[in-house]
């Protein structure tokens, strides 16, 4: 009887200490820290952009309002941006299955991404915290590796037993969303033209241009501009470097050929 006794004492304080243990896990709570993105920069090459529209000594037609000369040449350095997201993906399609006391489940697929929620730190290892849908009350944890954690917590950092958590294929794995972006600054230490002469048509004794200049700072609106005029029997015009032969203008359009322009191609 004696003996009986014992063996019921030493099952009800491994019952408590199982409880308590359960207990004790069940409420601990974990620190979470913001996911943070981060920008890594890899510098990329120097590259000369050199662009006219027209070849020496060949003749060429244009009309009223285009580009008699257009000539771009400088250089532009190139940098690559690797961003990373708070974002993640699976890599294949799987099932969650949450027990006692939430009794849910979930099945992701392949492509889905999720939001990161934060870190935090399980046994020295570092663990990104997503949300799914459906289960957004609960958070879980997927290693540096990508791979399910079986770590589960709530919002607030409240641990929850990982024996709630099934999820199938135990292979599943997330990969986090890196964004790949290229940038493209001028040199400006290099030199930089960007130019072009306007055809605007004839008077009664005149062909006029309008000369436009870019600057490195605004690609796109003019900087600089100034109006040309010739009279309209002049045979070789020159502009700075540039000598240009005409061959036929009447007020619609001009028929003409770059003899040089002092450019190193």
């Amino acid at each position: 009887m004696k003996k009986k006794d014992e063996n019921m004492k030493r099952v009800i304080v491994s019952t408590v200490l199982i409880i308590i243990f359960l207990f004790v896990y069940s409420c601990a709570t974990v620190k979470i820290e913001p996911f943070k993105r981060s920008v890594r920069d890899v510098d990329g090459d120097v590259k000369r952009i050199f662009e006219k529209n027209y070849i020496i000594n060949e003749p060429r037609n244009v009309y009223i309002g285009e580009e008699l000369i257009k000539v771009k040449d400088y250089h532009i350095i190139s940098s690559i941006s690797s961003v990373i997201t708070n974002k993640m993906i699976c890599l294949n399609n799987y099932n969650v299955e949450i027990g006692r006391p939430f009794f849910n489940s979930y099945s992701g697929s392949e492509g889905e991404t999720y939001e990161i929620f934060g870190t935090t730190m399980k046994g020295g290892d570092k663990l990104y915290l997503i949300k799914l849908p459906i289960l957004t009350k609960l958070i879980f944890g997927i290693t540096e590796d990508g791979e399910w954690a079986n770590f589960v917590a709530e919002e607030g950092g409240l641990i929850r037993r990982p024996s709630i958590i099934n999820i199938t294929p135990k292979s599943t794995k997330f990969e986090i969303v890196k964004l790949v972006e290229e940038h493209f600054d001028i040199a400006k230490e290099k030199g930089f033209i960007n130019y072009e002469i306007v055809f605007t048509g004839t008077a009664a004794d005149s062909m006029n241009f309008l000369y436009r200049e870019y600057t490195a700072a605004d690609l796109a609106r003019p900087a600089f501009h100034q109006n040309l005029t010739y009279p309209i029997n002049t045979e070789i015009i020159r502009f700075r470097q540039t000598r240009v032969k005409i061959h036929e203008v009447s007020s619609e359009s001009i028929k003409y050929t770059v003899l040089e322009d002092g450019l190193m191609e």
